[in-house]
């Protein structure tokens, strides 16, 4: 097990919009502000995650964007809900 052996070995191959998007994954999920610093340790991770989800459709699963999208972003973006809420 242990993970991914590589990041995505199509991800060259994606749509612009796709590997821009991924480059500021940690600027989006990082943004209370006792985090903000700390959390740019895991930008490669992130960036390697994102990148492996993205070439391996998510071990194609079905998506749920439209279901759950608006409510993740709000709760993410409020300082004052903890991670276990979502």
């Amino acid at each position: 097990m242990g993970g991914p052996p590589n990041c995505g070995d199509k991800y060259d191959k994606l749509p612009d919009f796709a590997s821009e998007y991924g480059a500021t994954i940690s600027d989006a999920v990082c943004t209370h502000p006792g985090y903000k610093q700390s959390c740019k340790i895991f930008d490669e991770a992130l960036q390697c995650w994102f990148r492996f989800m993205v070439t391996d459709h998510c071990g194609d699963l079905p998506s749920k964007h439209k279901k759950r999208n608006k409510k993740l972003v709000e709760a993410c973006a409020d300082h004052e809900k903890d991670h276990l809420d979502l």
